[in-house]
């Protein structure tokens, strides 16, 4: 793992190195992953995620996610960068 203090700026550059996007698509969030997964058990129903092994971050791979009801169903990844996650995707 690289030093505790990097930036936030260079973790997000980080996660979208290893999650295969362009940083400047991040969008950054204060939600863990068991925010993500009582999302998923009230209401997206279809929505399922495949847990990635990252080389320096857990990465999850969301697909058919519905964010809200009426919304078309999306896929998008999620980097958990410890003291925050990125969101990549979205389509």
């Amino acid at each position: 793992r690289r030093e505790l203090n990097m930036t936030k700026q260079s973790k997000i550059e980080a996660a979208a190195n290893m999650a295969g996007y362009d940083a400047d698509d991040a969008v950054v969030t204060h939600e863990t992953f068991a925010d993500f997964d009582a999302s998923a058990k009230s209401h997206w129903v279809d929505g399922c995620y495949n847990e990635v092994r990252g080389e320096e971050y857990p990465i999850r791979e969301y697909s058919r996610v519905q964010m809200q009801k009426g919304q078309p169903r999306r896929s998008f990844t999620l980097v958990d960068c410890g003291d925050f996650r990125v969101i990549f995707g979205g389509n």
